[in-house]
């Protein structure tokens, strides 16, 4: 084989093939070399300079990869040490040197031999570099400050930094992740497009890092809270026990959440009255609140919900049992008839109510049953005397205790 020199435009040299990482210019690597073609390239290139060249493969997947399933762009890399592990593995720790881009394919037996090309770099200076220079270095600046585990010493070597390429290729080898950004940034060969590219990246990278701390710091809120409630809430049943009268509200507790799961309620009234339920069972004992909240409870579950009779509207029945049970009343009784006659031809419209206002004994509350007996409808008297405004209906017993 040839004397490597980089000066030469072309370079024959054996390849080894990185399977999920990529090599930077200026940046060491440790990884592990199992594979029998990178083995022998290894020995082989020990004998002289150590110069290899180092180019990752498409598909991690792929155990014994052929050219076409390994990028062109590599770099150029110094051997720096070889140590034997167990079995045939060897640890490897080299140095990027330079870009390199392979330009001929010549064996891959019984190592990958390729001929490369150095890549030169342009060499860029202007206010568009500074400009995008500083924004990096401003963008890792918010990112180490939020990122976990990362040496805060990289933010002294990032801000000593002039040079665009070498900036963007280290901040590519110790940040970026995902393994095909980096290939890509590797295959640029622009500085300025090299810092453009990753300022995007970095912008992603910050987003989903702030994203992740959140979620984190939720979900520890959430631990932290619930691991309290459930603290607290064994130390109530130990003194419960210890005092012997946890038992019977636990058995409580538990019957009102039988009860509401087997009425088969709707989502919505079901959750309602759950959430009563888990109020109910972290009150003390005997309050007056938790008093309350069991009457609450027990009436809505007296209700007869999903219970339904089923009417039979016969007019001609309902006008006799009227006229059987009330005498006079006739504008009344005409009312009711042209309601149920609408109800009869439209059942699906929605229900009216009837408002009958009068002073006591007049007959109120009997020609109410008498419609119920008639059309089949079971009835229900709700006495509301004393009753002062509608906050006295519609929750004036749940905002005052007792």
């Amino acid at each position: 084989m040839e004397e490597l020199k980089l000066e030469d435009m072309n370079i024959e040299m054996p390849m080894l093939v990185l399977r999920g990482i990529v090599l930077f210019p200026g940046a060491v690597m440790h990884f592990d070399v199992g594979r029998e073609k990178s083995i022998k390239a290894l020995n082989e290139v020990m004998k002289g300079k150590q110069l290899i060249f180092l180019s990752a493969q498409k598909d991690a997947e792929i155990s014994d990869p052929g050219f076409k399933q390994i990028y062109k762009t590599g770099v150029i890399a110094q051997i720096k040490q070889v140590l034997k592990q167990s079995g045939s593995v060897m640890r490897v720790m080299v140095e990027g040197i330079c870009r390199a881009k392979v330009v001929e394919e010549i064996s891959s037996e019984p190592y990958f031999l390729v001929r490369v090309m150095h890549i030169e770099e342009p060499v860029v200076n202007n206010s568009r570099v500074n400009a995008s220079v500083k924004t990096v270095k401003q963008m890792f600046g918010e990112y180490i400050s939020i990122a976990p585990n990362l040496p805060k010493d990289m933010l002294d070597k990032i801000s000593g930094a002039k040079d665009a390429g070498r900036l963007a290729d280290y901040i590519a080898a110790n940040i970026i992740s995902d393994f095909y950004k980096k290939q890509e940034i590797l295959e640029l060969i622009n500085p300025v497009e090299r810092i453009e590219e990753l300022i995007v990246l970095f912008a992603d990278e910050i987003e989903t890092l702030e994203i992740e701390n959140e979620v984190h710091q939720k979900t520890r809120e959430r631990i932290d809270r619930g691991q309290r409630e459930y603290y607290l809430r064994e130390q109530m049943r130990v003194i419960q026990h210890e005092l012997g009268i946890g038992e019977d509200f636990e058995q409580e507790n538990s019957e009102y959440r039988e009860k509401i799961l087997e009425l088969n309620l709707s989502d919505e009234i079901a959750s309602a009255l759950l959430k009563e339920a888990s109020k109910l069972e972290k009150m003390p004992i005997g309050s007056q609140e938790a008093n309350v909240v069991r009457t609450y409870l027990d009436t809505c579950l007296a209700l007869p919900w999903n219970k339904y009779t089923k009417e039979k509207i016969d007019l001609d029945k309902v006008k006799k049992a009227l006229d059987k049970d009330h005498y006079g009343l006739q504008k009344v009784k005409e009312r009711i008839l042209e309601l149920l006659a609408v109800r009869r031809l439209a059942p699906e419209s929605n229900a009216q109510i009837i408002c009958l206002v009068g002073p006591p004994g007049v007959g109120k509350t009997s020609i109410a049953r008498s419609i119920g007996k008639a059309i089949n409808r079971k009835t229900e008297r709700i006495a509301l005397g004393g009753i002062r405004d509608e906050a006295e209906i519609r929750g004036h017993r749940r905002t005052y205790i007792g």
